[in-house]
């Protein structure tokens, strides 16, 4: 269900500009400020482990609330 959720994010801002296939920096850029607006706002433009580490606990978080909403609309 993590990878349903995150299939569906990518779909989401990818397809922004017309290619769903592919994520344009700008639409990298608006997901980040969107979804993640803490990591968005690190201006050093480099990720140090513990950068990615929020990230990848903020993609969990999405798939959680996934996870949850399905169950509830059970």
């Amino acid at each position: 269900i993590c990878v349903m959720s995150l299939t569906a994010l990518f779909y989401k801002y990818a397809s922004k500009d017309g290619d769903a296939s592919t994520m344009t920096k700008k639409e990298v850029d608006e997901m980040l400020k969107c979804e993640f607006p803490a990591f968005y706002e690190d201006k050093d433009g480099k990720m140090s482990m513990a950068e990615f580490m929020i990230l990848i606990s903020a993609l969990s978080c999405v798939c959680k609330q996934l996870i949850d909403t399905l169950s509830q609309s059970k």
